[in-house]
């Protein structure tokens, strides 16, 4: 499962004159809903706000972020801008209460160019940190998995592959196995799925398997069974840039073995259709059902909204649902979670929509929806546009769900008549689609700002956002945003 979301952008953020790296802006909690109140903050209320600037004062975006299920710690990574003027990792560690940043630690790659992580993820006992990208190697762009001290943030172990020849290997997403003895990276190398399974404590190969079917074939989201014995990945696979299908695989968590494999190709079944890909997975708490989101092409439509359940034993096909949006052009499921029961599926992603502009639309709206888990029924679809017809548009990048399974939180960069794109964090009701709060945040600049990600914090009372914020003498940097929830 994508932790993470997937913005790509690279975020403009920039801090005032002075400003020392991870400087923490704790935030009047209680402005906007209850000032000169000593009670708890409202719900949406920032608590604090957290900014990282590189070495280069240049382009850092955060775009995957975990929390420590012990004791709440939140650690974000992304690239960040070095020196030379090429990217490295870097990855950091905050205080969850008050945002103040507890270590550092920046990788850059034997090629000394281009080093972007994609993922992050924690052990289940809080100790480790582990981060997933692309790295550039002496003659090709490789995997990159490396394992941090949680408490220090020193490099425990690290692991690259490099794929067949010049082909790039780049790895898009990470799950950790809920005892904690392994750890399992998907993305894609030498135009083919490649998954590797790491011991977590030494970082030795467990096993390793490609899948292809088609010309090229790239993996995108990875999610493990709940008794620790399967993943699931998925993503796209197919012929040609306009003919991809959804491709979802099974291994066998402890040796790699496939246990089977469903494509979904669109409306219908010919290989001149659309294109079909999926952005996100997520498996059940049961481990009786995976879940898929993404795009498929429609047939009166440009691309639909598309959201797949598959028994997660054989791979057969549940239910399919499938949304077009009123403006009639791309619908996108970007990302999805499960509520704790298991009877609800939330997922979110841009979708165009119907408006009173030259285009007849209001550009991407947050296009949110639920569905019952069993029978794939919508029971509510939610729309969120920042300005009406916005010039730049609204995409979502990430869903989480409350523990008690109550609320649905959406984030990602949202158009704004003055400021650009900001941060738009909006809380839904699972059971009705109310609206709940939505929080929006503006960095130094006023200009352009986009969240990445979003996490929980162990108790479920606060939410941390992550992206890229624009500020007054930098470019893009690293912004950390905890609100009450």
């Amino acid at each position: 499962m994508r932790v993470t979301g997937g913005h790509l952008r690279r975020g403009r953020i920039v801090l005032t004159a002075g400003v020392v790296l991870g400087l923490s802006l704790p935030a009047l909690a209680s402005a906007t809903a209850s000032a000169g109140s000593s009670g708890p903050a409202a719900a949406g209320a920032q608590l604090w706000v957290s900014q990282y600037n590189g070495p280069a004062n240049s382009f850092d975006g955060a775009r995957a972020e975990a929390v420590s299920p012990t004791d709440g710690t939140v650690f974000v990574t992304g690239p960040s801008d070095a020196a030379n003027g090429e990217a490295d990792y870097a990855t950091v560690a905050y205080n969850p209460a008050t945002g103040d940043q507890l270590w550092v630690t920046r990788y850059n790659g034997p090629g000394n160019a281009l080093d972007e992580p994609e993922a992050i993820g924690v052990s289940p006992d809080g100790g480790t940190v582990f981060v997933t990208g692309f790295s550039a190697g002496a003659t090709s762009l490789d995997y990159a998995t490396i394992a941090y001290s949680a408490t220090t943030g020193a490099q425990l172990w690290i692991q690259r592959h490099a794929g067949a020849g010049q082909a790039p290997s780049e790895a898009k997403a990470l799950v950790v196995s809920h005892n904690g003895s392994a750890v399992y990276v998907t993305g894609y190398s030498a135009n083919q799925y490649f998954t590797v399974a790491y011991n977590a404590t030494t970082g030795a190969r467990l096993w390793s398997r490609g899948y292809a079917d088609g010309s090229i074939s790239q993996a995108r989201s990875i999610a493990i069974s709940p008794n620790d014995k399967a993943i699931y990945v998925t993503g796209r696979s197919g012929f040609s840039p306009y003919n991809f299908d959804d491709a979802t695989v099974a291994y066998n968590a402890a040796t790699g073995a496939r246990m089977w494999v469903s494509r979904y190709n669109g409306l219908d079944n010919s290989k001149a259709n659309g294109s079909e890909f999926a952005n996100d997975i997520t498996v059940g708490p049961g481990g009786q059902t995976v879940y898929i989101t993404g795009g498929s092409s429609g047939r009166t439509s440009d691309t639909d909204f598309t959201t797949i359940a598959y028994k997660a034993s054989t791979g057969a096909q549940l239910w399919i649902s499938r949304y077009n949006g009123s403006g009639n052009l791309i619908d996108d499921g970007f990302a999805l979670a499960i509520t704790p029961n298991g009877r609800t599926v939330v997922a979110t992603g841009p979708s165009w929509g119907k408006g009173s502009n030259a285009d007849h639309s209001t550009n991407t709206d947050y296009a949110t929806i639920a569905y019952d888990a069993s029978t794939g029924a919508t029971r509510w679809v939610k729309r969120y546009s920042g300005v009406p017809d916005g010039y730049d548009g609204d995409n979502p990048f990430g869903v989480v769900i409350s523990p008690d399974g109550a609320t649905a939180y959406v984030t990602g960069e949202s158009d704004s008549l003055h400021t650009e794109d900001d941060y738009a964090t909006v809380a839904y009701s699972v059971a009705t689609g109310a609206r709940l709060w939505v929080s929006r945040y503006d960095g130094p600049d006023h200009s352009f700002d986009g969240a990445a990600a979003l996490a929980l914090s162990p108790s479920g009372n606060a939410l941390y956002v992550v992206g890229g914020d624009t500020g007054i003498t930098s470019e893009d940097d690293f912004g950390t945003v905890a609100y009450q929830t």
